[in-house]
């Protein structure tokens, strides 16, 4: 039987990773004594070659391939030890073509649907802190370093509410709590005279106490069994053509509603004030404006949707741990310099559509990265390559 069919009608296709090679016979023999007689040892390890060599051996009526395979001489050494398929977590010409010649079967892997489908919720959720940053950083030229802590305030403060069973509320609580959260820098900054950067270092270290706090002392809440903002929108869209899509329409409305919000509130009196204090806060004391105020109020809004999409991710993944906005102070800025490389300068619409494109190519650009069986401990090394090559490539 052509082996590309037999993995067809198999229904099912066991990935097994093992550290030892002395447990690929008894696991084969298991598979086989429940009926599954087809399965793939990743290259995860250093006994996959004679794992795959012991179950070709031992077990004839075994179909034994090959996983994440990334290189020609692995692909090599797995035909030669046995394997009868090979499966590589990306597109690899050498792999395939060598396979082809040889009449191996091989599957390439590519980033599915599912996984788009994911990055693209993800980079939506994560635009609205962009979004943020775009007005904190880019419109009011200030660099908030509590980002990390009042994503994880938003987070930890939407679960409570939710878990105590108002999910809707839970946004508003989020978006108070960030208010808040920027009030407090903005106050540092203007009224105490300390710096940018370290009256965000400042709040961003306070903050992961009263977060813990928030927890009640907990470092991670589970919202398994609580209604969300996407659980409402999946009842909302049931036995309609779109109730499969319920969390991209979610993250999608929210990331629209922020877009449009800037894009109004950016050509108000206030939001060009913000502007001009960017710009030139010389300028805008001569005029009679506040620069202090303008500050404030950009710092306030920048924190309310940095928090909003620290609760929407928590709602996402229904979990809210302490550690869930590490890092992403460098995804925002990562995001936003990839967007504004992507479509350039322009107006303020533009540029905070570029925001939201950013957000969704740098979760893409992760998806990848896993794909090709990246450690996770190394995306944050990815972050910070991205950051780099966005800011010197234009220059």
């Amino acid at each position: 039987m052509d082996v590309l069919k037999r993995l067809a009608d198999s229904g099912i296709v066991p990935v097994v990773v093992l550290e030892e090679a002395k447990d690929a016979v008894p696991t084969a023999r298991a598979l086989l004594a429940g009926g599954v007689d087809v399965m793939e040892i990743t290259f995860r390890t250093a006994a996959a070659r004679d794992s795959i060599a012991a179950v070709a051996r031992e077990c004839p009526g075994m179909l034994v391939g090959a996983g994440t395979v990334i290189s020609l001489e692995q692909c090599r050494t797995a035909v030669e030890a046995g394997a009868k398929f090979v499966v590589s977590p990306g597109l690899h010409p050498a792999v395939v073509q060598w396979c082809t010649k040889q009449g191996v079967a091989v599957i390439p892997g590519c980033v599915t649907p599912t996984e788009i489908t994911a990055a693209l919720e993800l980079g939506l959720i994560c635009s609205v802190t962009v979004l943020a940053l775009y007005l904190s950083y880019s419109m009011l030229n200030v660099c908030d370093l509590s980002t990390d802590g009042c994503f994880t305030l938003g987070a930890v403060t939407g679960a409570v509410t939710a878990m105590a069973g108002h999910p809707i509320l839970a946004i508003f609580a989020a978006m108070a709590a960030g208010l808040l959260s920027g009030l407090i820098v903005s106050v540092l900054q203007t009224r105490m005279g300390i710096n940018s950067l370290l009256a965000g270092i400042i709040v961003n270290t306070a903050l992961y106490s009263i977060n813990i706090a928030i927890m009640g002392g907990a470092s991670l809440l589970s919202l398994n069994k609580t209604q969300t903002v996407f659980s409402l929108m999946k009842s909302m869209l049931a036995g309609t053509p779109l109730a499969g899509q319920y969390k991209l329409l979610t993250a999608l409305a929210a990331a629209a509603l922020i877009v449009l919000f800037l894009t109004l509130f950016l050509r108000t009196r206030m939001g060009l004030a913000i502007r001009a204090t960017g710009n030139n806060p010389d300028m805008v004391r001569s005029s009679s404006i506040n620069p202090a105020i303008t500050t404030t109020v950009g710092l306030c809004i920048a924190g309310s949707f940095t928090a909003l999409s620290g609760c929407l991710l928590a709602q996402y993944q229904k979990a809210a741990d302490i550690n869930i906005g590490q890092g992403m102070v460098t995804i925002a800025l990562a995001s936003l310099l990839i967007g504004s490389t992507v479509l350039g300068r322009g107006g303020i619409f533009l540029r905070a559509v570029g925001a939201v494109l950013g957000a969704i190519i740098f979760r893409l650009v992760y998806t990848v990265a896993l794909r090709l069986d990246m450690p996770a401990f190394m995306l944050k090394l990815v972050s910070a390559v991205i950051v780099v090559l966005a800011i010197s490539v234009p220059y």
